[in-house]
Parts: structure tokens; C-alpha cells; sequence
């Protein structure tokens, strides 16, 4: 790396050579970094804001990723681990999740994983003074941690594996068969022990000019209402690595499961709490459905989507507000544009029935059974909360048996019928629905 030193006055002549020296070293940064990379194994671990030379300064608000500071991940998969990443530029890609927060408080949160559907917010309440910055390993993400005591921390996320079986014990026998050069070799030629402890497992080795404490792992599986994730820990420096490992495994918590609490920005705007009730407050009005133990509530997306799960499906019925038309016409013409409906009037093979109104509907309710080639026993419709109007479809997702969807449609059918609106409502508008079928997109009326 050049350095350069700097001292007493400068004239501008100074100031010029110094920018010159300063592009010569922009120039070869690249290079001198990626040597540095690979001749050590424990490359860049630098959270602070001032970039080094050759670098690019990262926004307040934003961080990069730097380089790896172990071949943790490798080792993971010598040892069965099927890893996951975190996902990238999360604050870019989601600011929703990140409003109202300062900079200290946003490096505190991650998504994870990436490409998942059922993501997590995870938080890290780490001690005062702790540091934490992503890194990347060949594309998978994880988090580098310096706590104020132990410094070079490696935070990843896994699959949780087959019957939540522990990894620690394949983990640290992969790290014995692969020591990291130098740094962890002693000179020795003793063989290393683990200790395992509140499960952590500690590698050690004779002592010598290292001393005997060399790594420290630990795993925690952290369970939410959408699914499981596994969180293994790396701890290399410090004293009582053992502690520092369960320090952070400790801090680790989910603030928002995005899969069932959505963006902050949907428009259902009921609590958690709520919402697993079935109580749903949209802008124009609030719908309340009779939810049964056994089915699930999500708020889905960054918009207005509702999943229900149950009857053994996933999803098992989906909600979203009617789509706005500028068309001219009654409420078919709307109807007809919704996403909802257009995407299945595009099946060749879509079979729809006419409208009609379930008995004992408790608001204005309007369904349309519906069947094509690789869809059977399954319902679209319109219904009418307040001033709200909202679009339903029961698609019973992962149910096969033929019975088991009758059942699931039917059940759907009544939780629909069952359900009320707040303010209570009529729905005149409704009337050119019940009777047509949208199948025929309206070319038989």
C-alpha cells in the first residue's frame, strides 16, 4: 500500500503533487487490494467511515460489503450446512423498513434470506460499542461483528437441517482438518481438541506462541410464525471466545416477519394482533372474518394483498382491493380489468359460473366458481366492507386430493358468507354481477 505522510505547510505546488501521488495510488488500488485479499485470510475488516486508499466512501445512511474475514462459509459446507445469504443492500431495496431510524439503529437490522419469500427483519442488540458490516463470500452475505472485547465475529444464515439436528460438532471437525495457515498454527504439531459448553464448542490447542483458545462456534435456530432459520456464530479474537459467541447468538432476534406483516407501507393498516384475528382495516372500511385456530393471516407484498392459510393449504384464499378502472361502464368493466380476473380470463381452458350470492351472507358478497386444466374446485368473487371494495380468490394451494379441495372450497365459501364489514353497507352496484359470467368477458350479454 503507498502511504504517504504528511507534514508541516504546503504550497499549492504540494497540493498537486499530492493529488497526483493520490491518483497513482487510486490506480493500483484495485490490484494491491485484491493481492492483499488472497495472500490473507482474514482480508479487509474495517466498519470504520473513513475509506482507505483505493476505496470508495460509503453513503451515511448505507453500507457495502467488504471482503470475507475467514473461510467460514467453506468450511460450513464441508461440514453439511446449506447456508443461506442476507439479503444485499437491504436499505436500498427496501427504506421502508428503515424510516425513522439513525444510522446506528439501521446497522442493528438485516433482511434475510435472500430469495425467499418468507424473509425476516433480524435484529442484532449487541453491547455498546459493537461494530457490525456486512461481507461477502463468492455471492452469500453475511455479517462481520467486532464486540468491544473480541474482534473478527462471523455471523450466517442457514437452512435448519433434516429432524434440527446441531452442525457444531461437523463444523469444528471441518476447521481441524483445515486450520487457517499461520494465524492458527502454533508450531506445535500437537493435535487440537473442542470443548463443548451451552452449545458452543471452543477449539484448542497445546499452548505456544498463539495461545491454546484458537476458535469459537456456536449455532441458535430462531423460529417465526412463517418458518425456522439457523444462525451460526464464528468467533477469532479476543479472550473468552466462548462468551462472545453466546453474546451474539443472544442478541440475535426477528423484529418483522415480512411474509405475514408485510411493508409498513401496505394499506391494511390493522397490528399484528389484529390481522391474526382477522380483523382487516383498509383506507374505505374494515373487513372482519371469522378466522378458526389452525388458519394464518398474512399481510403479503408492499401493497394491499391478504394470504390466509389453512385447510391444509398455503395459501388457502388470497384478498386485494379492487383494482381502480377508468373504463367506461358499470362495475363489470372494472371487474373485467382486475389483475385478478384478467389473469384467469387469459386461460383457454377457464371455466367460470355465473355470479351469484352464497346464502347467508352477512355483506354484499358476489362469487364466481371457477375450473380450468390445472385448477378445480376453486372460487373468485367481489365483496363490499364499508366503502372498500376487495377481490377474493380461494386457490387452496398444495392441497391434491379431489375430496380434500371440495372440503377446502366449501370451508372458504363459509368463511367468506360468515364475514362482516364495518360501516355496515349495502351494495346496489353489485347487481349487474350476479347473473353474468366474467368468463364470457360480457360478449354474451
Amino acid at each position: 500500500m503507498i502511504r504517504i505522510v504528511e507534514t508541516g505547510a504546503r504550497s499549492a505546488s504540494d497540493g498537486l503533487t499530492l493529488k497526483r501521488l493520490l491518483s497513482l495510488a487510486y490506480a493500483s488500488g484495485s490490484c494491491l487490494l485484491l493481492f492483499a485479499a488472497c495472500a490473507n485470510s482474514k482480508p479487509v475488516n474495517e466498519p470504520d467511515d473513513e475509506p482507505k486508499c483505493g476505496e470508495v466512501k460509503e453513503h451515511r445512511d448505507h453500507w457495502r460489503p467488504r471482503e470475507s474475514q475467514s473461510d467460514f462459509l467453506d468450511i460450513g459446507k464441508q461440514a453439511g450446512i446449506e447456508w443461506l445469504s442476507f439479503y444485499p443492500q437491504d436499505q436500498l431495496d427496501y427504506p421502508e423498513y428503515f424510516e425513522g431510524l439513525d444510522r446506528e439503529q439501521k446497522r442493528r437490522l438485516r433482511l434475510a434470506p435472500k430469495g425467499s419469500d418468507d424473509q425476516v427483519l433480524i435484529q442484532f442488540d449487541l453491547p455498546e460499542g459493537s461494530k457490525l458490516w456486512p461481507v461477502d463470500w463468492y455471492g452469500t452475505e453475511l455479517m462481520a461483528i467486532d464486540l468491544p472485547t473480541n474482534p473478527g465475529i462471523s455471523v450466517a444464515v442457514a437452512k435448519v437441517p433434516d429432524g434440527n439436528a446441531s452442525r457444531l460438532e461437523a463444523l469444528a471437525e471441518a476447521r481441524v482438518n483445515n486450520p487457517i495457515k499461520g494465524e492458527f498454527d502454533d508450531g506445535s504439531g500437537g493435535a487440537r481438541t473442542t470443548k463443548i459448553s451451552e452449545g458452543v464448542i471452543t477449539l484448542h490447542t497445546p499452548a505456544g506462541q498463539y495461545g491454546s483458545e484458537r476458535e469459537a462456534y456456536g449455532e441458535r435456530t430462531i423460529v417465526g410464525r412463517t418458518g425456522s432459520w439457523r444462525m451460526y456464530v464464528e468467533c477469532l479474537g479476543g479472550a473468552d471466545r466462548d462468551k462472545a459467541v453466546r453474546t451474539v447468538l443472544n442478541s440475535i432476534s426477528i423484529k418483522r416477519e415480512l411474509a405475514l406483516e408485510g411493508s409498513p407501507k401496505h394499506k391494511c393498516t390493522s397490528s399484528l394482533e389484529e390481522q391474526l384475528g382477522g380483523t382487516l382495516r383498509f383506507p374505505d372500511g374494515t373487513l372482519q372474518l371469522p378466522i378458526e385456530n389452525g388458519q394464518l393471516v398474512r399481510k403479503i407484498g408492499a401493497d394491499t394483498t391478504i394470504q390466509i392459510d389453512g385447510q391444509g393449504a398455503k395459501p388457502w384464499i388470497l384478498i386485494r382491493r379492487l383494482k381502480d378502472s377508468k373504463a367506461d361502464g358499470d362495475i363489470r368493466a372494472r371487474v373485467r380489468r382486475d389483475t385478478t380476473f384478467l389473469r384467469r380470463t387469459k386461460v383457454p381452458s377457464a371455466q367460470f359460473s355465473a355470479g351469484y350470492v352464497p346464502q347467508d351472507a352477512k355483506l354484499p358478497l358476489v362469487v364466481f366458481d371457477y375450473d380450468d386444466s390445472s385448477a378445480e374446485n376453486q372460487l373468485t368473487g367481489v365483496l363490499k366492507a364499508g366503502d372498500e371494495l376487495l377481490t377474493f380468490e380461494v386457490v387452496t394451494q398444495g392441497v391434491t386430493d379431489g375430496d380434500a379441495r371440495r372440503a377446502a372450497k366449501k370451508a372458504a365459501l363459509t368463511l367468506l358468507a360468515g364475514a362482516t364489514g364495518e360501516p355496515a353497507t349495502e351494495a346496489p352496484e353489485f347487481e349487474p354481477l350476479i347473473g353474468w359470467n366474467v368468463g364470457t368477458m360480457g360478449s354474451d350479454d
